[in-house]
């Protein structure tokens, strides 16, 4: 019964992401470690709900979505920049103690947000929690994002969507401040309406 209730939520969710009247403008960040330029779609939708799309400016094939409770996307963001913070004490941890090889979960809660992505072509639709992970490596140190999904036919374990090193969670950050998010749909909103 649970495996029906989340299949149809995660189909009503998918329907909706194209169904609903909608808000939208688009931002863009670089990745240092990925040496990439990726595309930030933020839409805003009347039911309620938030989409931020990531997609790889050299790879538009293969974008994330993510979707969350309109108002999860603070919570969202709090979360992000606590981990910003894990990572910051870390990384000087890790500095000092000449760490380079070493992986550590970050204790810090997410909220349940549809996840869309594909994984070697198919296509994966999943609820989830993200899960940060705190990598030292011999090139540096990140945080990388992945998480385990209920998906509609399987239990399904995510892989690493993202990473961040401190430079681009920063930036990062400051694409997705909620208020900057909330000011351009705002003024998207106002141009829209200007030409019905």
């Amino acid at each position: 019964m649970k495996k029906l209730l989340l299949s149809l939520l995660i189909g009503f969710t998918c329907i909706s992401l194209y169904a609903q009247e909608e808000t939208s403008y688009s931002s863009t960040f670089h990745s240092s470690i990925f040496q990439k330029d990726y595309a930030l779609m933020f839409v805003d939708r009347d039911l309620g709900s938030f989409l931020m799309e990531i997609i790889n400016v050299e790879d538009i094939t293969n974008p994330v979505y993510l979707t969350f409770n309109r108002s999860d996307f603070q919570y969202f963001y709090n979360s992000l920049v606590k981990v910003k913070e894990k990572l910051v004490e870390w990384e000087r941890i890790a500095k000092k103690n000449k760490v380079t090889d070493y992986e550590k979960e970050i204790d810090v809660d997410f909220p349940a947000a549809i996840i869309v992505y594909k994984e070697d072509g198919e296509l994966i639709s999943a609820l989830t929690l993200l899960t940060p992970v705190f990598k030292a490596n011999d090139w540096g140190y990140a945080v990388s994002f992945g998480g385990f999904g209920y998906s509609t036919d399987l239990d399904h374990c995510i892989k690493y969507l993202f990473s961040f090193n401190q430079y681009d969670l920063n930036n990062f950050l400051k694409e997705i401040n909620p208020k900057r998010v909330e000011n351009n749909l705002a003024k998207k909103s106002r141009t829209d309406s200007l030409f019905k």
